[in-house]
């Protein structure tokens, strides 16, 4: 039977496994502590100041591998050598002990310094000189009280019990200073008078378990404490080194089932001469089992729990009998480290329903009434009750609450079982459940004789021991108000969405009011400025056009009349007449620019293409037009505005960038809802940066922004010195826009 042993101490410590008794001489020597129980009593605040020593003594416990720790033990009293300690600081000086190795029974003499130690003062050597070999002190016969009280730290012990447990644990290098693997067997031996202590085997082979297991044996080694961070102890443990050291003062029985049958409510009874700390034999029929682990066996009107390290599987019903050592860990006895076999075939345990007028609360009204009240502990039972929660935490047993009686009674699953088994089941049910009572009792000041139960739980087997006895209606009280607060939640949602749909109402109103407006104003704007544009070009065209086009005849018939043909040139009549056409020149071209070409039933685009031939007549420069996919249809105040946008873009680009080409662009979103008009050159260009001024003449280009801002669009000016310009404007086209026309 393997198990694992954990040694606890400090790791500053580094020590504190291993444990014997040192012999010292007493020398004379007054610059050194010569006595060992005198630096044992010293307190810790005064060991930890690093006092010289010189001992003598003899190695009563040693730990394998080269500089291991020892413990030298004089007369009376032992001490803790922390040989691989020192040797790791590099303060050990070998002396003649060069190999660094040290053996049960060497007679040393160490030189060093004092070290408070985890538990008691210890020694940190710097020199170690061999001279010779010693017998070992007498073990002290001490009782597991005075083992464990501390007093006999660092001494020959010996003791005698039953070992109820064999076990080994490999040992790692963090535990040994050497970098070997070794076997240490470990004994927990029990005690004639209650308790049990552990003895190890360091340097041994293993025991043979079956040897050794309920066999009284008397054990003499070394002792050495565990303790905690603080000092504090909390255990011994007995070190053998040695066969010698292991005494069989009775051997256990070879067949651990031919012992006497005991009854299981007779496991642990009164006897005169005390219990007993050997095996007991137990037969019962399995209601419960998790292999390798524990199991239940009920015989009768009595079930015990029976503790195993063999993994056979138990099936339920079975008939098995067990042999093991009784304990009690809380209330009832229980049979531990047991070994167990079958001895019949599958008989279905009786399950004992509990009474419906069961009240943990009432106390027994006497001794016999409290035997029979507490004998649910650990047999099949039965109850109903009505299912309050489910319990389903990830890595743990599920585990049902059932209300009985008013008592909450928790009833679980092994880890094996899947949360789906039961999650079918419905709160508020009413059950019948079937498992294993395990009671959890109490006892009250003053009558600590008079245990009380505090309340059971139930261990189930398989969902199989559920059976519904009422299924809770689907409309349960949770899901009406979970169906409220849905409904209630659906409603405010309602609400909500109603509110925020007027809400956008209200908001897409008032912007279309406002597009409407904007838009209704850009179309009188628009025909009032084509009127008067309109007017005034005829003004111009019926008055002063008229005017200058007389003046230049005149001045033509002057020239003709007063000079001869071969003189005109320089005249300063023939320079008046060159500057009256060009002002005749100028004031026509002003003239067609105010006058707005008329749809006249044609496309927009057809009307741009109209608009790039007539302004192509008699120039150098190439105007071309271009489409992009099929154009909406425009009213008549959006297709004459973005054909002033264009007129006035080239009819710039002509008289400013002197260009060789300029082309015109139109296109129009996917969803018909924007037009973009592009007319880009590329002539001279100029720095967008240098706002136009109005004394030099610049009009144009705010007057194309404000058109385009009219109808909700915006338009984008690009270009730089020697690169051309490119005037973009996106206007935004409504549905709307044909009933304004």
């Amino acid at each position: 039977m393997n198990r694992s042993v954990i040694l606890t101490w400090h790791p500053a410590w580094i020590v504190a496994p291993l444990l014997a008794l040192l012999t010292v001489g007493r020398a004379e020597d007054p610059a050194h502590l010569t006595n060992i129980a005198e630096i044992r009593a010293l307190p810790r605040e005064v060991a930890a100041q690093g006092l010289p020593v010189k001992v003598r003594g003899v190695v009563t416990l040693a730990f394998p591998g080269p500089y291991g720790n020892f413990i030298i033990q004089g007369t009376h009293k032992g001490i803790f050598v922390r040989t691989f300690e020192a040797k790791t600081a590099g303060l050990l000086e070998s002396g003649d002990a060069k190999s660094g190795s040290w053996k049960r029974g060497m007679l040393l003499e160490v030189e060093g310094v004092t070290n408070p130690g985890g538990f008691a003062p210890t020694i940190v050597p710097k020199r170690i000189r061999t001279l010779g070999t010693a017998a070992l002190p007498a073990a002290a016969d001490v009782t597991l009280a005075q083992l464990l009280s501390g007093v006999f730290d660092c001494q020959r012990v010996s003791l005698q019990g039953v070992v109820q447990r064999v076990g080994t644990s490999p040992i790692t290098v963090g535990q040994f200073p050497d970098s070997s693997t070794r076997e240490l067997v470990e004994l927990l031996i029990a005690t004639e008078g209650g308790g049990h202590f552990t003895a190890l085997s360091v340097e041994q082979e293993g025991f043979e378990a079956a040897a050794l297991v309920d066999a009284r044996v008397r054990v003499s080694g070394g002792t050495l404490p565990f303790f905690n961070r603080r000092g504090e102890l909390l255990g011994v443990r007995v070190f053998m080194t040695d066969r010698s050291d292991l005494e069989i003062l009775r051997p256990p029985p070879a067949d651990p089932f031919s012992i006497a049958a005991s009854c299981l409510d007779n496991l642990k009874p009164f006897s005169a001469e005390g219990t007993s700390t050997h095996r007991q034999r137990i037969q019962g029929v399995v209601t419960l089992s998790r292999p390798g682990e524990w199991f239940y066996l009920q015989s009768g009107p009595r079930a015990v729990r029976v503790t195993t390290t063999q993994p056979e599987k138990l099936s339920i019903g079975e008939q098995v009998e067990a042999a093991g050592f009784v304990e009690i860990p809380q209330y009832h006895a229980e049979l531990r480290e047991a070994v167990f076999r079958k001895v019949g075939g599958v008989r279905p345990p009786a399950t004992v329903p509990v009474p419906l007028d069961w009240n943990l609360a009432t106390q027994p009204p006497n001794p016999l009434r409290e035997l029979e009240f507490s004998d649910f502990d650990g047999r099949l039972v039965s109850l109903e009750g009505r299912l309050e929660s489910v319990e389903t935490i990830p890595g743990q047993p599920v585990r049902l609450h059932v209300n009985h009686q008013g008592h909450n009674i928790v009833a679980s699953f092994g880890n094996e079982t899947p949360a789906s088994a039961v999650m079918k089941l419905r709160l508020g049910s009413d059950l019948s459940v079937t498992g294993i009572c395990a009671m959890e009792m109490t006892a009250s000041w003053p009558a600590l004789t008079q245990v009380e139960p505090a309340g059971f739980r139930l261990l189930l087997r398989s969902p199989a021991d559920i059976a519904v006895l009422r299924a809770a209606s689907w409309w349960t009280t949770g899901r009406l108000l979970a169906l409220l607060a849905v409904g209630l939640l659906a409603l405010c949602g309602s609400v909500l969405w109603v509110w925020q749909l007027r809400h956008q109402l209200r908001r897409k109103s008032r912007q279309l009011v406002s597009e409407m407006s904007a838009r209704r104003d850009a179309a009188i704007e628009f025909q009032a400025t084509l009127r008067e544009r309109n007017r005034l070009a005829a003004n111009l065209h019926d008055t002063l056009l008229q005017n200058v086009t007389g003046l230049n005849y005149q001045i033509e018939a002057c020239e003709a009349e007063s000079l001869p043909k071969d003189q005109r040139k320089a005249n300063h009549l023939e320079t008046a007449r060159r500057m009256v056409r060009r002002a005749q020149e100028d004031l026509r071209g002003t003239v067609w620019a105010l006058r707005v070409l008329p749809l006249h039933d044609r496309s927009f685009a057809e009307a741009l293409c109209g608009l790039a031939e007539q302004l192509n007549e008699g120039r150098e420069t190439r105007i071309t037009v271009a489409t992009e996919g099929e154009l909406p249809r425009l009213s008549d105040f959006v297709a004459g505005n973005l054909l002033l946008v264009a007129q006035e873009a080239i009819h710039n680009a002509l008289q400013h960038a002197r260009p060789a080409n300029i082309e015109t662009r139109v296109s129009a979103a996917a969803d018909g809802g924007r037009i973009t008009l592009i007319v880009s050159d590329d002539g001279a260009g100029f720095d967008p940066e240098l706002k136009s001024a109005a004394n030099r003449g610049h009009f144009g280009l705010e007057g194309m922004r404000e058109r385009v801002e009219r109808l909700g669009g915006k338009l984008r000016l690009e270009s730089r010195p020697g690169q051309g310009t490119r005037v973009v404007a996106e206007v935004v086209l409504g549905s709307f826009d044909e009933d304004l026309a």
